[in-house]
């Protein structure tokens, strides 16, 4: 919001926490990229690819579920 566009203080406080919220979840992504870039790399290749889908869908490529109950 531009100054003076405020119709309260309470329309003020508002938007000066959301602002603040906005500045510490950038100042969080940031935080995390900067770990994931210093971070050790894996080469992801297309056999990474294919493990993962292998741990995720199983073998046959297929979601499998682990719920006895269904």
């Amino acid at each position: 919001m531009r100054a003076g566009a405020y119709r309260s203080i309470g329309e003020y406080f508002l938007d000066l926490v959301q602002q603040d919220q906005r500045r510490k979840a950038q100042a969080k992504l940031e935080a995390l990229l900067l770990e994931g870039i210093n971070s050790d790399a894996l080469e992801v290749t297309p056999d990474y690819w294919q493990n993962l889908r292998e741990s995720v869908l199983g073998h046959d490529g297929t979601a499998t579920t682990n719920n006895a109950d269904v």
